[in-house]
């Protein structure tokens, strides 16, 4: 709730231009600090709503809805882990082209498969978190 709160509270000094330090930093608060940890304690929220079934309608609701930022984070993971190696094979050709030699590609692959096995669980969890697909098994 305190997330919420900062991340609440930082968004105005996003649009004002009185000093664009206060305002670079507010961003990139929100984007690298506040988001995340709004994203992943919705994430939470949800799941703890999921498991312990409410009776009330609006607090299932409410899981179902803290859901929805988990399957877009998993969508954008999933899509980053089939761009990145696109990205590592054109970095692997233009160090060959100039005769350099880099372990960016490497990382590139090793780095894509983490994101994309991270994103598809994201994903598969948030399609149960929302009631579309079962419980999701945990055997890997």
């Amino acid at each position: 709730m305190m997330a919420v709160m900062i991340f609440a509270a930082l968004i105005p000094f996003c649009f004002w231009h009185l000093n664009l330090d206060l305002r670079g930093i507010a961003i990139g608060l929100i984007l690298l600090v506040v988001f995340p940890s709004t994203v992943l304690l919705g994430i939470d929220a949800s799941r703890t709503i999921r498991r312990e079934m409410p009776s009330h309608k609006s607090i299932r609701i409410l899981g179902v809805v803290l859901g929805i930022p988990q399957g877009i984070l998993g969508t954008i993971l999933v899509s980053i882990g089939i761009v990145l190696p696109f990205v590592g094979m054109y970095d692997l050709a233009v160090h060959h082209l100039y005769g350099t030699s880099s372990a960016l590609p490497v990382l590139y692959v090793f780095a894509s498969a983490v994101v994309f096995i991270g994103g598809y669980n994201y994903l598969k969890d948030s399609l149960w978190l929302m009631g579309i697909a079962e419980k999701p098994s945990n055997d890997g």
